[in-house]
C-alpha cells in the first residue's frame, strides 16, 4: 500500500476518478494532494498509535522560563506528545503523569514564531510521542481504512458536492478509528504502576 493507492480508495469510496500520481494534471489529483497529508497527520495525532510510537531524549534548549526548571526542543518529527519522563524507569513515568504541570507534569508552547518547546521540571528528560510517518507501507490496516475514510470524507464536498456522503465516510472513519484503537491497545500491556491498598493489606 502506498500514499496513491490510499487516496485511489478513498476516491473509488465516492465514484471519483483514479489517479496515477499527485502530479496528474486532474481536479482529483489536486484535492488529493492538498488534502492526504492533512488526514494523515490528524489521523495519527487522534491515538497513540503503536506502528507510530517513538520514545527519545530531549535535547535541551537555552530559553528558560519562571514556571519551569528545562525547556527542551520540540521534536521536528513528533506530530503529538504522548507523555514526558525521566530516564529512570516506569516509577519516572508514572510520576510525571500523575502530578500537576507545577511538578513533573509538562507543557508545550512556543517560544518565538519559529520554535516550539516542551517544558517540564524534570532534568534529562525523555519523550514519548506519536511519529510523523510518512511512509505508508508502514501503516496497518485499520489505520488505512480510518485513513481513506476521512479522505473520502473530506474529499466529497470538492469532488461529489454531496454532504450526505460526506456524513457516511465520515462515520465510517469513526467507525474504523474505534475499532483501530481496541486493536492498538491489545498490543501492549501496561505494568502494576502502584499496589492497590486491598493488595498492600494482604501482603
Amino acid at each position: 500500500m502506498d500514499a496513491i493507492g490510499i487516496c485511489n480508495m478513498a476516491l473509488s469510496q465516492i465514484k471519483a476518478r483514479g489517479i496515477l500520481s499527485f502530479d496528474d494534471n486532474t481536479e482529483e489529483a489536486y484535492q488529493c494532494r492538498r488534502m492526504y497529508d492533512f488526514c494523515r497527520e490528524a489521523l495519527l495525532r487522534q491515538c497513540p498509535w503503536a506502528f507510530a510510537r517513538r520514545i527519545a531524549p530531549l535535547a535541551l534548549t537555552n530559553h528558560t522560563s519562571p514556571l519551569w526548571g528545562f525547556l527542551y526542543a520540540y521534536p521536528a518529527d513528533c506530530v503529538f506528545v504522548r507523555r514526558v519522563f525521566g530516564g529512570k524507569g516506569p516509577a519516572a513515568v508514572f510520576e510525571s503523569r500523575q502530578e500537576g504541570s507545577m511538578g513533573r507534569g509538562w507543557d508545550v508552547f512556543s517560544v518565538s514564531e519559529a520554535e516550539k518547546v516542551i517544558a517540564a521540571n524534570i532534568p534529562a528528560a525523555h519523550l514519548d510521542y506519536t511519529h510523523d510517518v510518512k511512509d505508508a507501507g508502514l501503516f496497518p490496516p485499520d489505520f488505512v481504512a480510518a485513513l481513506y475514510y476521512y479522505l473520502a470524507a473530506e474529499l466529497s464536498m470538492s469532488l461529489a458536492a454531496d454532504a450526505n456522503l460526506k456524513q457516511l465516510n465520515f462515520q465510517l472513519m469513526q467507525s474504523a478509528l474505534r475499532e483501530g484503537m481496541k486493536q492498538n491497545g491489545n498490543e501492549s500491556k501496561g505494568w502494576l504502576e502502584r499496589r492497590s491498598a486491598v493488595l498492600e493489606a494482604r501482603l
